[in-house]
């Protein structure tokens, strides 16, 4: 929820930023394609430029697949909202901005880095915007688009991924058996 050591202190989290790095880079060394979310607060209460700017570094570092970023809101009853360095709110807006255009550099190349990669995807159902084309998921909850036919809603299917229109991939499906669902 930070990348800054003082302020997960704060939020009485149990582990250190360093910590956390570990744990995703030893995950992605033992499954390349997981995917790897996180939730992160910006604003929170004592929360320096210097300890967002950790934050932010650390979002760059490790590349999230997907990142819920929130600004920092005060909850009565919470120990938080009792600190009296509260970050004032456009500021809290300016640091979430931020921290948004981040996450949706990094979302976007890995998607386009996938362009040309065969991957199965799990066929979910007919396409919301086109009902000639099938929509399912692949191993690292991508939303994949491709041709196909409605029998195949319910199995693995091989799809060669040939472009990415914002946080979806569109594939063309490949020659195979597929494997269904029990």
């Amino acid at each position: 929820q930070s990348g800054d050591n003082e302020i997960l202190k704060r939020m009485n989290r149990g582990y250190t930023s360093e910590h956390f790095y570990d744990i995703v880079r030893k995950l992605r060394i033992a499954m390349p394609e997981i995917a790897i979310t996180t939730d992160i607060i910006a604003g929170f209460p004592g929360e320096t430029e210097e300890q967002f700017q950790r934050t932010y570094d650390l979002m760059k570092q490790i590349e999230f697949d997907y990142a819920f970023t929130f600004k920092y809101s005060s909850r009565e009853g919470t120990k938080a909202a009792e600190f009296s360095n509260q970050i004032p709110e456009e500021i809290r807006l300016e640091r979430l901005q931020k921290l948004i255009e981040l996450q949706q550099k990094i979302t976007t190349k890995k998607y386009r880095d996938q362009i040309g990669e065969k991957k199965e995807i799990y066929v979910e159902k007919v396409s919301k915007k086109n009902p000639d084309e099938l929509s399912g998921k692949s191993r690292d909850f991508k939303i994949t688009v491709f041709k196909g036919n409605q029998s195949l809603i319910g199995k693995f299917v091989k799809v060669k991924i040939i472009d990415a229109v914002g946080w979806t991939l569109k594939g063309r499906m490949l020659e195979q058996d597929s494997i269904e669902i029990l």
